[in-house]
């Protein structure tokens, strides 16, 4: 699979246009902010979706879906993780800009994807357009695999609520810095369990 190397600075990405745009790496002054490609990848014993049959590492797009389902108002079935991260996607680089002009998903939707790099700073935005007049459906979930053990800390924007997706329950957390509490407490026990 092809590999490409783009640099803005202090930031460096690689990336593979042939796997959905998968950021195999994304670091800035050296440090890598993904997990980095397995050196033997070995499939789960049991099966977790479709996904989970190639190595999963480093970062990539769910869209329009996330799980394997019938996309709503038709037939079509929507793979696991979505439809984008099983294409290839074409990616252009314009002065400190790294983006993905469009993707298609069933001719109806687009999804454009920029990411700006400025000095340390990147801000990373996503375009979503529909060419049909009736309602468009969709779910975009930004898939960024990250080294738990380097995680020092969480900052979150202010929200209203909370929201459990598996439980589908609110969470009963008041703000954004105690989700980031909760959250950082999570990862701590992860990396004690898994690293």
């Amino acid at each position: 699979m092809k590999i490409l190397k783009a640099d803005f600075g202090q930031w460096h990405i690689l990336y593979s246009p042939d796997d959905g745009a998968r950021i195999a790496s994304l670091s800035y002054s050296g440090k890598d902010l993904l997990t980095s490609e397995p050196a033997i990848f070995i499939q789960p014993g049991s099966f977790s979706g479709e996904y989970e049959t190639r190595p999963v590492y480093g970062y990539d797009d769910c869209f329009p879906t996330v799980d394997p389902c019938i996309y709503p108002g038709g037939e079509r079935l929507c793979r696991d993780h979505g439809e984008l991260c099983w294409q290839p996607w074409h990616t252009e680089i314009n002065g400190s800009v790294w983006s993905v002009p469009l993707i298609a998903f069933i001719r109806l939707l687009t999804l454009r994807e920029l990411l700006t790099f400025e000095g340390e700073r990147l801000a990373w935005r996503f375009e979503v357009s529909s060419v049909s007049s009736e309602r468009s459906v969709f779910l975009h979930v930004m898939h960024a695999l990250l080294p738990l053990n380097d995680i020092a800390g969480l900052e979150i924007l202010k929200c209203r609520t909370i929201y459990d997706e598996i439980t589908s329950e609110e969470t009963g957390l008041k703000s954004s810095a105690e989700l980031g509490e909760y959250l950082l407490l999570f990862i701590r026990v992860l990396s004690e369990c898994f690293f």
